[in-house]
């Protein structure tokens, strides 16, 4: 480790100093931490300092061509090991009636509750330099989250078949009336289309997911809300029956199919759900633990580094881990990890270089913001 008081402070304003994305914020702050001098005494400091101020206000033209270049994001690599013999199946619309469509795979979905809302359009993040927004606006959905609807639930037996569909029927109009979801499954299987997949529903509201390529944010216009008829449950059996995890194969697989989704964007609303106001994850917990991957058709996701926490700095409380059983528990490790591998890459304390992605998060919000995308969070499902 360096002793010396004066290189440890250049390091620590470089590293102060590259957080900043606009070069003139960036050049009037080193301007006025060489007017300070805070950093070393003498005209040997505040050489350093003049070195630094040149070398630091280069560095986006730098990162362009060379993207080597330390940048405040982990290796994808890491977060997203390969996952082989998972392509998208190949699914096809067979049939279109009045009030339904058939596929090719089996699964029929019901329009008898579709709901417009407005068209999907939204902007993201480019992984490789993490500090842009990628120039293309995206109109295809690119991933999947799964919710459950937290509605009351009956025991699941044959002579409950009245109470069961008016409870369903009733669910069916109230996340219509919501807008919650782009698709509910009832608890006999059935898949019902809310929102088309055009359209952006209001099921994620605050959230955060990352793929090899693309930082999403608030994701009810990147990511397609699929929830069950369920309550989420804490025990080692899923909230889903046979029916509910069969119509939902069929559904991830079509959609995957359809838009080419990946499957490490396949997630559930806990993995993703984030409070902005606290920087904590998990402002919602549904599907925490149990969701049926391996049934599902998809590999274990929830062993996927949070990109709240490795890229933002999220933090979770004890409330939050005790409803992850331990499912959750290895993305929330690994992400983690990943931030304490950053930060000392940077030599920087983890606590520090944690504050310093939280701020990031904040001003891509503001970016966001500054460019017109409404993203509908008051209405977040459950």
């Amino acid at each position: 480790m360096d002793r010396c008081p004066h290189v440890r402070g250049v390091r620590r304003l470089e590293f102060q100093a590259a957080l900043i994305d606009d070069p003139v914020r960036r050049l009037r702050f080193l301007r006025s931490a060489t007017k300070a001098s805070d950093v070393g005494d003498g005209p040997a400091s505040n050489r350093g300092l003049r070195a630094l101020l040149v070398a630091v206000v280069m560095i986006p033209l730098l990162i362009d061509r060379n993207p080597a270049v330390l940048s405040a994001e982990p290796r994808t690599s890491a977060i997203f090991p390969r996952v082989s013999n998972y392509d998208p199946p190949t699914v096809w619309l067979v049939e279109r009636g009045a009030e339904h469509e058939m596929y090719s795979n089996g699964l029929r979905i019901e329009n008898a509750f579709l709901a417009a809302t407005h068209k999907r359009s939204y902007q993201i993040f480019d992984r490789e330099y993490p500090n842009r927004i990628a120039a293309r606006t995206k109109t295809d959905p690119a991933g999947i989250v799964f919710h459950t609807s937290e509605s009351m639930q009956l025991e699941f037996e044959e002579g409950r078949n009245g109470a069961l569909q008016r409870i369903g029927e009733s669910l069916l109009g109230y996340v219509r009336a919501r807008r919650s979801y782009n698709f509910l499954i009832d608890r006999f299987g059935r898949t019902f289309r809310i929102v088309p997949e055009t359209d952006v529903a209001n099921h994620a509201g605050h959230s955060i997911w990352a793929d090899a390529k693309y930082i999403y944010l608030n994701l009810n216009s990147s990511f397609i809300g699929v929830s069950f008829e369920a309550e989420t449950q804490v025990g080692e059996q899923p909230a889903v029956n046979p029916a509910q995890i069969h119509a939902g194969r069929m559904l991830a697989a079509m959609l995957r199919s359809q838009y080419g989704i990946a499957v490490e964007n396949c997630v559930t609303h806990a993995q993703v759900s984030v409070n902005p106001a606290n920087m904590r994850i998990g402002y919602h917990t549904d599907w925490a633990a149990n969701f049926p991957f391996a049934a599902m058709g998809l590999p274990d996701n929830y062993a996927l580094a949070l990109p709240s926490i490795a890229t933002f700095g999220f933090t979770y409380d004890a409330t939050f881990l005790r409803s992850t059983g331990r499912s959750l528990w290895r993305g929330l490790a690994a992400g983690e990890e990943l931030l304490r591998q950053s930060a000392a890459a940077r030599g920087v304390p983890a606590a520090e270089y944690r504050k310093a992605l939280q701020r990031q998060y904040q001003e891509k919000i503001s970016a966001l913001r500054r460019l017109g995308v409404q993203e509908e969070t008051s209405n977040e499902a459950n």
